[in-house]
C-alpha cells in the first residue's frame, strides 16, 4: 500500500473513532448482538459541570456476519461524574468466534466488571485500581469458565476484556486479549494495549534472530490468542501499573478486532 493511501485510510479512521464519542447514544447496558447503530444515526449526550466536559457512547457496524459476538457495557449519564469531577468505567468484550457460547461469554465479562466497578470502586473506595482489576480478571475467567447451556454442559466460551476507568485526570485500564485500547491526542493515535496472541511470541523470535520479521507475520497461527477470559489457567493480565494523565480534547477509544483491522501497521 503506497504512502498517501495509508495516510488517507489513517485519517479516515481518525474520523470515524471521533464518530465514536461524538454521535453516540448513552446507554446504560448495550449488547452488541442486539443492536446495528452506526455512528451515522447514534446520539449524542453529554455531561458538563463542575468545568469538566464528558462524552461516552458506543456504536457498532455488524456488516456481513449474521451475528454479533461484541459486547459493551457504558456509563448512563448520572454514572459519569462524582462530586462534580469524572469517575466511570467503559467496558468491551468481544465473544470467541470459533467457540460456543461467544455471545454469553462477553456479555458476562462486561456486565460483571461493570457492577463491580460501580459497587466497590465508585463511592468510598479503599481499593487500589490494580488490586480491583487483578481479582476481577481471576473473578470473570472462573465465571466464564463455568459458563453452562440449556442442557447443563459446559459452553467451553472465551471472550477477550478491556476495561478503560477513568477518574478525575487519570486513566487505568486492563487488557486481556487482542482487543485493544487507543488515544487520540493531537490528531494521533497510540495504541495504549499489547495484543495477548501468539504473533507477541514471534516478534520475540524476531528480536533474538530466531526468523525474520516476514515469517512472523505470514506465520499461520499469529492471531491465535494467549490469553483470554475462560482459558484454563489465566497467567497475562496487562494493568498500567501508573494511571495515564488525561489532557483535555483526549479521545480514548476501545474497539475490537473487527474494526482495528481496518487499520495499516
Amino acid at each position: 500500500m503506497k504512502n498517501s493511501e495509508r495516510r488517507k485510510k489513517n485519517e479516515a479512521y481518525l474520523e470515524f473513532a471521533q464518530a465514536y464519542l461524538e454521535r453516540t447514544q448513552i446507554q446504560s447496558t448495550v449488547n452488541l448482538a442486539e443492536t446495528e447503530s452506526t455512528p451515522e444515526d447514534a446520539q449524542m449526550a453529554v455531561q458538563n459541570t463542575g468545568g469538566y466536559h464528558v462524552l461516552v457512547g458506543c456504536s457498532s457496524v455488524i456488516g456481513r456476519r449474521q451475528s454479533q459476538q461484541d459486547s459493551v457495557t457504558i456509563p448512563c449519564d448520572t454514572q459519569l461524574l462524582l462530586e462534580e469531577h469524572p469517575k466511570f468505567i467503559c467496558v468491551l468484550s468481544d465473544g470467541m468466534g470459533g467457540l460456543r457460547g461467544g455471545e454469553q461469554a462477553s456479555a458476562c465479562a462486561t456486565q460483571t466488571l461493570f457492577d463491580d466497578y460501580y459497587r466497590i470502586m465508585w463511592r468510598h473506595c479503599t481499593h487500589s485500581y490494580l488490586d480491583f482489576f487483578r481479582a476481577e480478571a481471576e473473578k470473570i475467567n472462573t465465571l466464564v469458565r463455568g459458563l453452562k447451556d440449556e442442557n447443563g454442559a459446559p459452553l467451553q466460551a472465551g471472550a477477550t476484556l478491556i476495561a478503560a476507568a477513568v477518574d478525575g485526570e487519570e486513566l487505568h485500564f486492563l487488557n486481556i486479549g487482542d482487543s485493544r485500547i487507543y488515544l487520540v491526542r493531537d490528531g494521533k493515535m497510540l495504541q495504549l494495549t499489547h495484543d495477548q496472541n501468539y504473533l507477541t511470541r514471534l516478534m520475540e523470535k524476531v528480536r533474538s534472530g530466531e526468523i525474520t520479521e516476514q515469517e512472523a507475520l505470514s506465520h499461520p497461527k499469529r492471531e491465535a490468542l494467549i490469553s483470554y477470559c475462560g482459558i484454563r489457567e489465566l497467567s497475562m493480565v496487562e494493568i498500567n501499573l501508573q494511571p495515564l494523565q488525561l489532557k483535555s480534547g483526549d479521545v480514548i477509544v476501545l474497539c475490537s478486532d473487527g474494526l482495528y483491522r481496518l487499520l495499516s501497521r
